[in-house]
């Protein structure tokens, strides 16, 4: 037989009439609905749960990265987050919001007529400059391992064996600066936390004066202090030896609980050194805060902190590999909030010069003084002779002065043989280092997107730096820092070293057996 289908309106169902054999026509069962009133609620609630999940998802994606551990970052997280800000930064992911953020501060610290600057005008490029002044300059002097030594053995002898010699400071967080006069702070505990009486402080003065190295030593209100004084190199390095805890003097009392975070004074120095050892962008903003701005500047310690609280609000990654923009934005948002305290938009910041202006008179003119110095753009004066006459060398190591200022058009950075990882060569059209550049036909700066062999300069350039190169050899030569028997200069950056070490971790977990 064959089927014949055919739409009959008899209760809004649909009838199937088949003709058999014997020409009778049967009616059919009625055809059941291919779709269900049942299925349509839990269809609606599985697209709405997907609807809601995404958009939690976009939201947690819009959010600044949390910086630290629970220990130390949590504690300066809180710090921040009362801020209203007009623009939630977060450098790691978005440098064009950066480098605009940047560029705003950069309008509103300097005046007009510098505006039209090429250094200026470019976020980019202030923020390269900015960081070679910075990491050129950070040079710092400490004490060698036979100098520390004997200040431990001195500290012992007048105050007991068991007495516990400690460095703390900005010479253990890495933000001292010698040009900016950075001293050595040590602070000596007992294990019974028994406390220390003024003959103590006598007696270890006594000790003191007896080293060889040791310059005007005297009993201060709360430490003792001296100088080191190396004469094979011609330096000297104040330090300042605190006995804690002391008669009449809480140790552990924060002295700036609002823009420190809390009370508890050694509580926020383990999360300030914790958040700066793992923070450089952070690190190289304290440092040019305290090398770019004049005498009498706020203490080390204040200064450290309100890097800290910036940091934090502006959302930046200790990871990321934009190191100079972060430090840059860091440094010109600590400025812009100091240039008026009062009204600044960090609450922490608004309540520490609201207590100064009530209480300590002294700390309250400082105050004024660096406002006036940031308003008078004194620093960028300061910026500017340092990026015309540098003091320091960029590389502690070398001896810079041998090498030719264009060598890294025609040689890798460091003598390195092949373009790999950090070791680029510098394009001659646009002076930018980047993985595109190079000595063949077919390298391309990714910048400016030229060949650097068709330079019209590229000939003659190549023969003068060669002839420098075999005049002076900058390689052969031995390490240009000062080194003394007492005293000797730190490097800027243990950077290199750390991916050093941390390559060799992960070789030798890599090999069979380990």
């Amino acid at each position: 037989g064959f089927q014949v289908r055919s739409s009959a309106r008899d209760q809004q169902a649909c009838y199937s009439y088949q003709f058999d054999d014997g020409l009778c026509m049967q009616p059919m069962e009625p055809r059941q609905r291919r779709f269900s009133k049942a299925l349509l609620l839990p269809v609606l609630l599985v697209l709405l749960l997907h609807s809601c999940l995404c958009l939690a998802l976009f939201k947690l994606s819009l959010r600044p990265w949390k910086i630290g551990r629970s220990s130390a970052g949590e504690n300066l997280g809180r710090q921040g987050t009362g801020a209203k800000t007009a623009r939630a930064c977060r450098m790691s992911g978005c440098p064009v919001d950066a480098l605009h953020l940047i560029q705003e501060r950069l309008d509103k610290l300097l005046p007009k007529h510098l505006r039209n600057d090429a250094l200026v005008n470019d976020a980019k490029t202030f923020s390269r400059s900015f960081y070679v002044v910075v990491q050129r300059e950070r040079r710092q002097l400490g004490p060698t391992e036979a100098c520390r030594a004997r200040i431990v053995d001195a500290c012992r002898q007048a105050l007991g064996s068991d007495v516990i010699v400690k460095q703390v400071g900005s010479y253990l967080q890495r933000t001292g600066c010698k040009l900016a006069g950075s001293d050595l702070d040590i602070r000596v505990t007992r294990p019974e936390n028994s406390g220390f009486v003024p003959e103590d402080k006598e007696r270890l003065r006594q000790h003191l004066a007896e080293l060889p190295f040791a310059r005007n030593v005297r009993v201060g209100t709360l430490a003792v202090k001296f100088a080191i004084h190396d004469v094979g190199i011609d330096e000297s390095l104040l330090v300042d030896v605190v006995l804690l805890p002391q008669p009449g003097y809480e140790a552990e009392k924060e002295d700036y609980p609002s823009l420190r975070g809390s009370p508890h004074r050694f509580m926020n120095d383990a999360a300030e050194a914790d958040f700066l050892l793992r923070h450089v962008p952070a690190r190289l903003a304290v440092v040019a805060l305290k090398l770019l701005l004049d005498q009498p500047r706020l203490p080390g310690l204040i200064l450290e902190a309100i890097a800290c609280r910036v940091a934090v609000k502006l959302g930046l990654t200790p990871a990321s590999n934009e190191t100079d923009i972060e430090s840059t934005a860091i440094f010109l948002e600590a400025l812009s909030e100091l240039a008026e305290p009062g009204l600044a938009k960090d609450d922490g910041l608004r309540k520490f010069a609201s207590a100064c202006s009530i209480g300590e008179r002294g700390l309250d003119e400082v105050l004024q003084s660096v406002s006036q110095h940031i308003l008078r753009r004194d620093w960028f004066r300061k910026f500017m002779h340092l990026l015309v006459n540098p003091v320091g060398f960029t590389n502690n190591t070398k001896i810079e002065m041998t090498k030719h200022p264009d060598r890294h058009w025609f040689y890798l950075p460091g003598g390195h043989l092949s373009r790999q990882g950090q070791y680029k060569y510098k394009c001659m059209w646009c002076n930018d280092y980047n993985k595109g550049v190079g000595l063949q036909d077919t390298d391309r700066c990714q910048q400016c997107s030229n060949v650097q062999v068709k330079h019209p300069d590229y000939e003659r350039c190549r023969r003068e730096v060669e002839e420098h190169e075999r005049a002076n050899d900058p390689y052969a030569a031995g390490p240009s820092r000062l080194s003394g028997e007492w005293l000797e200069e730190k490097p800027a950056s243990n950077l290199g070293r750390n991916r050093r070490l941390s390559a060799r971790v992960k070789e030798r977990i890599k090999r069979p057996g380990y």
